[in-house]
């Protein structure tokens, strides 16, 4: 492809409160790959004022942005905000788009989305400051979490509640740390898996990674918790890792890998991806999280999915590069149009096969059936993530 001039945008370093300014590790590993491959680079941490924001990128006169934004200043719901400037001032810019990073942030809008496309995700109940919303019939236990936050924050083992009175206690704990709603959804038990998605219209669901929980001391909660993530010399850091899943059935890997597709697609994402599940011992499989542009370090379970699948490291970025220039260009020529680009054609497309079906029936179509991962400010959890235990490192790194 032609080489490009491709300005990164970031969030700032992690660790001012040590006299740094260092960025996280994936910026250097995508700015080595992209200049590797002949392009242009530069790198352009956000600042937190719009109008600067804008000049800079301006200055910087890039033909393509690769965009690796989580937050705008200490908003970490802003990351929407951001993609929404991009395409204000027309510049094409890697991964989802403004319509599937909004969709994908609020987690009861990805269930409801889930549920017209017969996607299977643990009933929930919402608290905010004003109701309760409830999305089913929902049963003890339950696991509670900020509404509209990733990276597991707000996720630990006490997110596991048994009773009423452990509910409404951290639901307040929620609301008293992030603010807006907390999520309480069932407790799916179960093996937890890992799909990564690339692609637009026609995604391609790589290989199936497997969270690794044998580690845990006896009795653990087998979640993903912040912990586990992010916090090096905890136990369930130490005990959980990601590995390739080689012992499961063709018959389910499929399954998985249709589950992917259809959640990736449900929610209009483009580019890459990661679908996380849980499947129960009787087999079925439950969407947990739906995630935009996830983290693209060289170890993480994307880079990791995409090498078994044949895919380098070096070959992806390029293909995600690959792909938003392929947009701008069919947008310029009139070949696609917006709506295309988010995947609104495929919902489209969903929406009137489910018409034809109905109408070949004579006969309602059945109710889907339904069973048993940014806080508002930067949290002390989230500060902690960045300048303490992570360190210039990652998780993935680390755990190699």
């Amino acid at each position: 492809m032609k080489k490009l001039a491709i300005l990164i945008i970031h969030d700032p370093g992690q660790h001012k409160d040590k006299g740094a300014d260092k960025p996280d590790v994936v910026v250097e590993q995508i700015t080595t790959v992209l200049q590797q491959k002949g392009h242009s680079v530069d790198r352009f941490p956000i600042p937190s004022d719009v109008e600067a924001f804008v000049s800079g990128v301006r200055a910087r006169k890039p033909d393509l942005i690769f965009n690796l934004a989580e937050s705008f200043g200490d908003n970490m719901y802003q990351d929407v905000n951001v993609a929404a400037v991009l395409e204000l001032m027309g510049i094409p810019f890697t991964g989802s788009d403004v319509g599937g990073l909004f969709m994908a942030q609020d987690k009861v809008l990805t269930k409801k989305l889930l549920a017209f496309h017969g996607v299977k995700y643990p009933e929930y109940l919402t608290f905010s400051a004003a109701h309760i919303e409830t999305g089913g019939n929902v049963r003890f236990p339950l696991f509670v979490k900020p509404q509209r936050a990733d990276s597991s924050l707000g996720i630990h083992a006490a997110s596991l509640v048994q009773d009423y009175k452990s509910l409404i206690e951290r639901v307040a704990y929620v609301h008293e740390t992030f603010g807006g709603a907390a999520l309480a959804e069932e407790y799916i038990e179960g093996r937890e898996y890992y799909l990564s998605v690339i692609g637009g219209l026609d995604p391609q669901v790589l290989s199936v990674v497997e969270l690794d929980f044998s580690g845990l001391p006896h009795g653990a909660v087998h979640v993903a918790s912040y912990d586990a993530k992010w916090k090096a010399r905890t136990k369930a850091y130490k005990g959980t890792k990601s590995v390739i899943a080689r012992e499961i059935s063709d018959e389910l890997r499929s399954r998985l890998k249709k589950v992917a597709r259809e959640a990736y697609l449900a929610l209009r994402l483009r580019d890459y991806g990661r679908v996380d599940v849980r499947v129960t011992e009787a087999g079925e499989i439950y969407v947990i999280e739906v995630n935009p542009n996830p983290y693209l370090e060289r170890g993480s379970e994307v880079a990791m999915s995409a090498a078994d699948a044949g895919i380098a490291y070096e070959d992806l970025i390029e293909r995600i590069v690959e792909m938003a220039w392929k947009r701008r260009r069919e947008l310029k020529a009139g070949m696609l149009t917006p709506a295309a680009m988010s995947g609104s054609v495929r919902a489209t497309t969903r929406t009137a096969e489910k018409t034809a079906e109905r109408a070949a029936e004579k006969e309602p179509a059945e109710k889907p059936e339904k069973g048993e991962h940014k806080a508002e400010g930067k949290t002390a959890e989230k500060t902690e993530a960045k300048n303490g235990d992570k360190g210039e490192y990652t998780r993935a790194a680390e755990k190699g």
